[in-house]
Parts: C-alpha cells; structure tokens; sequence
C-alpha cells in the first residue's frame, strides 16, 4: 500500500529547509528475530519541479538534512527505525 500526500510550497519559503517527518507505533516484535519492526514503513518524498527524491533516515554523517537520491545507486531504505525524517 502507499499512500501520497501533496505539498504546495509557498515561494517565499523557497530558501527554507523542509522537513517531513513519518513516526508510527509498531507492535513488539519477535524478541529472536534480527530486524524488530513488524510494520517497515518508508519515506520517500519526490520534488515534483525538479524530479529530485529523498528517502527518510538517508542523512550522511555532518549533514543537517537529507541530500536528493543519486539513481545510480540502490536507495537506502531505513529497516531499523519507526521514526523517519
């Protein structure tokens, strides 16, 4: 399932950062398996002018913010975490 949401973004809030935020409750997982979430959600956020796509978590150490998806490489898709920014 996905489910999408639109943003209009105001011009004048061009120069300001973004940030979107995906937090949902999971049920305890089984306490011998690797991975613990039962619900693996993902944040992908697609810029609609510039085609650029941003998956949650996907932050490179010293950077504030994530950086847009190189295509040429497989995204980074957050397992671990019920929290995505």
């Amino acid at each position: 399932q996905s489910q999408t949401r639109n943003i209009k973004v105001d011009y004048k809030a061009i120069a300001t950062p973004l940030r979107i935020t995906l937090v949902w409750t999971d049920p305890p997982g089984n306490p011998l398996a690797g991975t613990k979430l039962v619900n693996n959600l993902d944040l992908v956020v697609t810029n609609l002018d510039t085609g650029d796509v941003f998956y949650g978590n996907d932050i490179l150490p010293g950077n504030d913010y994530n950086l847009a998806w190189d295509t040429n490489m497989v995204p980074k898709l957050d397992v671990v975490n019920n929290v995505e920014n």
